[in-house]
C-alpha cells in the first residue's frame, strides 16, 4: 500500500503526469522561498537536512482530490487534516504551495514535510486521495511517486 506505482501501470493519464512534471513548487522558509523541481537536486533542500537533521523530505497538498478542482473550504480543511497528520510524523513542516509552469493556474496550497519516508508519503498521499506526490531520498532530488 505505501509504495509507488510504475509509470507504465499508471491509471493517471500521460497529460496530467506531464502535468505534475512540469509543475512549480515553492516552499516558504523563514529565510527564503525555495523552488523544488521533479527529478532535479535541490542544494536548499540539501542544506534543510542538515539544519534540521533529517535525510527525506515529502511535497504534499490534500486539495483537490483526484486532480478534480473542489471549493477553497473543501481544500482548506482537507489541509487542516493532513497538516495534522504530518504533525505527528515530520520533523519539521512548511507551508508550500505548487502550480502550473506557466503560472496561469491557481496555486495549489500544500506541505514540505521533513522526515517522511516514502512509505509514509505514498500512504498520506492515498489516505487524501491525491494522485502523486513529489519525494526526496538523502540526495535531496524530488521524484514524483505515481499513487495510482
Amino acid at each position: 500500500m505505501g509504495s509507488a506505482v510504475a509509470p507504465g501501470n499508471s491509471k493517471i493519464p500521460a497529460e496530467l503526469i506531464e502535468a505534475y512534471r512540469d509543475a512549480v513548487y515553492r516552499v516558504a522558509t523563514l529565510d527564503q522561498a525555495l523552488v523544488l523541481a521533479v527529478d532535479q537536486r535541490s542544494p536548499e533542500l540539501a542544506a534543510m537536512y542538515e539544519i534540521y537533521g533529517s535525510n527525506c523530505a515529502c511535497f504534499i497538498t490534500a486539495c483537490n482530490p483526484m486532480s478534480q478542482v473542489r471549493s477553497h473550504e473543501f481544500n482548506r480543511e482537507a489541509n487542516v487534516r493532513l497538516r495534522m497528520e504530518l504533525e505527528r510524523l515530520a520533523g519539521a513542516i512548511f507551508d508550500s504551495d505548487a502550480s502550473d509552469a506557466d503560472g496561469k493556474g491557481a496555486r495549489e496550497p500544500g506541505f514540505l514535510a521533513l522526515g517522511i519516508d516514502e512509505a509514509q508519503s505514498a500512504g498520506l498521499g492515498r489516505s487524501f486521495e491525491q494522485n502523486a506526490v513529489l519525494w526526496a531520498a538523502a540526495d535531496a532530488v524530488p521524484r514524483l511517486l505515481l499513487l495510482r
